[in-house]
């Protein structure tokens, strides 16, 4: 499968190289976009039997930033209008999406498979 944020090459001995490459961006962050595709690496690995483990690297200088700023603005601005009619049901969507990157990490700790990160330069935020 094809990624836009990362590459995944698998060598002989079954390490599956998660490289996260953001194009266009001095450095990586956390975005939907990416959750969704590091979510799909994940089950692709888990899938994949010739895949012993992973690591996950930078393409950049730096391996994160953290979560991407207008992402988390978005969440906010989503649960202020929802709040309006639902004050609840807004809670609870707020709830979900700020679980999510959580949910992210919990999925690949119990994958069944060791991950490991190779961490260069500066990582901040969820990315730690």
């Amino acid at each position: 499968m094809t990624y836009k944020n990362f590459t995944v090459e698998t060598d002989a001995d079954g390490i599956a190289l998660v490289t996260w490459d953001m194009p266009g961006k001095s450095m990586n962050v956390f975005t939907e976009e990416v959750m969704d595709e590091l979510n799909a690496i994940v089950d692709a690995v888990v899938a994949d039997g010739a895949v012993k483990g992973a690591v996950i690297t930078s393409g950049k200088s730096s391996f994160s930033g953290g979560a991407d700023l207008s992402m988390i603005k978005s969440m906010f601005s989503l649960y202020q209008h929802e709040k309006a009619a639902n004050t609840d049901g807004a809670a609870q969507k707020l709830f979900d999406l700020v679980g999510r990157m959580t949910g992210l990490f919990r999925k690949v700790e119990t994958s069944g498979k060791p991950w490991v990160s190779a961490i260069n330069g500066t990582c901040m935020g969820g990315a730690f």
